[in-house]
C-alpha cells in the first residue's frame, strides 16, 4: 500500500502557520525523521514537543530525538522511561508556563 507522506515543515507552510503551541508524536520508530521534517518549524514557532520514542532494529531512539530537538534549539528537554522499549521525551517551548 502506497500512502502519501508529507513533512511537518510543508504543512505549516502551506497552512500559513504563525502559532503552534504542541506536537506529540508516536509514530513506531520514525520520530527522527519526523523530526527532521519539522525542524524549521520547531525553530520558528517553538511548541512544546512530547516524542514517544521506541526501539528500531535492537536501539532505542531516545538519543537521537533528545539530539534532534537540541539541534531544533530546545535547551529544557527531559525524558521518562516508560517500558524496556520505550522513553517519553519532553521539549518545553515558549508558550509553556516555568
Amino acid at each position: 500500500v502506497r500512502v502519501p507522506v508529507t513533512t511537518m515543515d510543508a504543512v505549516a507552510a502551506q497552512l500559513g502557520l504563525e502559532r503552534l503551541d504542541l506536537v506529540k508524536m508516536d509514530i513506531e520508530g520514525s520520530e527522527v525523521q519526523a523530526l527532521h521534517g519539522a525542524r524549521r518549524t520547531l525553530l520558528r514557532l517553538r511548541p512544546d514537543v512530547i516524542v514517544e520514542t521506541h526501539v528500531v532494529r535492537g536501539h532505542s531512539t531516545e538519543g537521537e530525538v533528545r539530539t534532534a530537538l537540541s539541534e531544533a534549539g530546545y535547551a529544557d528537554v527531559r525524558s521518562h522511561r516508560h517500558d524496556a522499549d520505550t522513553s517519553v521525551v519532553f521539549a518545553r517551548g515558549r508558550h509553556s508556563p516555568v
